[in-house]
């Protein structure tokens, strides 16, 4: 059964005030503490709403010079976003990377504003199709949130060598029937598209969600904009709908040529 998705979207934070600083209104002086990531792991930093947790990551998390992850717990129709990893610093390679502590069925990780790369990497898409455990997975970006969900375990053998597979296109091309092979291709697709400069392009995202969705059997990608339009899950028409629909063209257009005779006739022997 798949999960309920809820519709994402995001109004521009406010702004907070430093901590130890204030802003005045009128003759009122307003303090506002500013969020420190916990020292302490796992950490639950809020419950809420997947529109509310995704504000919250979008205001607090995302502005962080590194990765984090961890896990969400769904309690009735509220999730409760809980932190079990945090990154190294991004260099300026814009390279980033967060180990999570445990997995769940949900789990979820950020690509912040500094990192070079705002959709899923190779391995983000991989971890969902290698551990049974996970069944849906969350990427927060500055562009909105991506969404993977997947039930079963592929070996592998089916996944093949990642390393290898993006050494080079010779080394890839040994992996071609595998399911790593393929997200590499149309990862190399997608950053042609965006790239330079990391630039948000609908068209291209969506073809990358749909792709994905229709080579790799039981996964199914989609990403929510800011604005909660959500592109991609093309559903995949399967070949007896398509011959089924030819058919039924052909007797429109065979009814339609013989009524065209049958007329044709009939005027023939009225002249």
């Amino acid at each position: 059964m798949e999960p309920e998705v809820e519709s994402l979207t995001v109004d521009e934070p406010e702004s907070k005030a430093v901590a130890g600083t204030e802003s005045k209104a009128g003759s009122e002086a307003v303090a506002s503490k500013v969020f420190k990531l916990p020292t302490e792991l796992p950490s639950e930093l809020m419950s809420g709403s997947l529109n509310e947790i995704f504000k919250f990551v979008k205001t607090n998390l995302l502005i962080e010079n590194k990765e984090c992850c961890g896990i969400l717990t769904k309690v009735s129709n509220n999730f409760k976003l809980i932190l079990n990893g945090i990154g190294d610093e991004i260099d300026a390679s814009g390279d980033g990377v967060c180990s999570h502590s445990s997995y769940a069925n949900i789990i979820w990780h950020t690509h912040p504003d500094s990192v070079k790369r705002y959709y899923p990497s190779i391995e983000d898409v991989v971890k969902i199709l290698k551990h049974s455990e996970i069944t849906e997975s969350y990427i927060f970006c500055k562009y909105g949130v991506w969404n993977m969900t997947y039930t079963g375990q592929q070996t592998n053998e089916k996944i093949g060598n990642i390393e290898a597979i993006k050494t080079s296109q010779a080394q890839a091309n040994l992996y071609k029937s595998t399911s790593g092979y393929i997200i590499n291709y149309y990862n190399f697709k997608l950053d042609k598209a965006v790239a330079p400069g990391n630039i948000y392009d609908s068209a291209a995202i969506t073809t990358y969600c749909d792709k994905l969705s229709q080579k790799i059997s039981g996964l199914k990608m989609t990403f929510t904009d800011l604005e909660g339009i959500v592109l991609g899950s093309k559903k995949k028409r399967s070949k007896k709908k398509r011959s089924k629909k030819k058919r039924s063209k052909k007797k429109r257009s065979k009814k339609k040529r013989s009524k065209k005779k049958r007329s044709k006739k009939k005027r023939s022997k009225k002249k």
